[in-house]
């Protein structure tokens, strides 16, 4: 069954769906072990089997190829087929998986993310053929070219498209922390439209999303505050405040520690942090950076 949506979560309350099946396991693989050994099988027909894109124009070069091993560690084995849909649109509803979602490694210096391809409205895949097109593009696009790429025509029904990209955080690490499951749970629901926003105080009668501003987990376990330290105003995506809280989380919570992003915005002037309600409101300073 569907979790219950967060509290304050913007200008946009999001449906959510139960946590996929990703964690750490007990133990990281070599990279000879995961690069050389695993083999992503293909039983589908010629026209219809997977095909993998190796074009670092558009998804970046000289991948991390640690970093993407160890964002493919969080991949557990699950022959499940999820369905997936972006948030926010009708097809969004019951068991079905919002997207966008992104699986990063340690240092947040690569991901994998799926989308959807075409023009379709779902699509299926399980994270065992999610792991398999992330091994072959890390092993044909990250190892033998050093670029990023995308992977088609994978998973249920073909409208899955894998992408694997580099991405550069400016995320530092701090204090303990131990909700970093109520955290995801705001990262599945928040708003990530790329349209962009104004984020700015309420005296700012331009500011479409006033700052600062709580993402709640609704569990009083998580909280995340977008805010401005010198309190000016600034444009941006909730799509990119989104990229800074999975980044957040990947360096951060799931390793029992708070987190703050900055240098958001077009000019650099919004933060994001993601810690406990209890040490936000006790370690806040007057620039809101705990």
């Amino acid at each position: 069954m569907p979790a219950s949506p967060p509290h304050g979560s913007g200008d946009q309350t999001i449906q959510q769906a139960a946590p996929l099946n990703i964690s750490l396991p007990s133990a990281i693989l070599n990279s000879s072990s995961l690069v050389d050994q695993l083999s992503v099988p293909v039983n589908a027909t010629p026209e219809d089997s997977p095909r993998f894109i190796c074009d670092g124009t558009s998804y970046g070069f000289d991948p991390n190829i640690a970093d993407c091993m160890t964002a493919i560690q969080y991949f557990l084995p699950s022959r499940e087929q999820i369905t997936y849909a972006q948030r926010g649109t009708p097809a969004r509803r019951g068991d079905v998986f919002p997207l966008p979602l992104r699986v990063m490694g340690d240092k947040a210096l690569c991901y994998f993310q799926p989308i959807i391809s075409n023009t379709a409205q779902t699509g299926h895949l399980s994270l065992n053929e999610m792991r398999d097109a992330a091994v072959t593009l890390l092993r044909q696009c990250g190892a033998a070219k050093s670029e990023g790429g995308l992977a088609i025509n994978i998973g249920g029904d073909g409208n899955i498209a894998l992408v694997m990209s580099v991405y550069k955080p400016q995320v530092l690490c701090r204090g303990s922390f131990t909700s970093d499951a109520s955290c995801r749970d705001i990262i599945y629901g928040m708003p990530a439209s790329s349209i962009t926003q104004v984020f700015g105080p309420q005296s700012d009668p331009a500011a479409s999303v006033n700052i600062p501003h709580v993402l709640d987990s609704g569990d009083n376990q998580c909280v995340g505050q977008i805010f401005s330290a010198s309190r000016n105003s600034d444009t941006d995506s909730w799509f990119s405040v989104w990229e800074a809280a999975t980044a957040i989380f990947s360096m951060c919570l799931r390793h029992g520690r708070a987190g703050v992003a900055r240098g958001l915005g077009d000019n650099n002037e919004l933060f994001l942090t993601m810690t406990s309600p209890r040490l936000l409101s006790a370690n806040v300073s007057d620039t809101g950076i705990v």
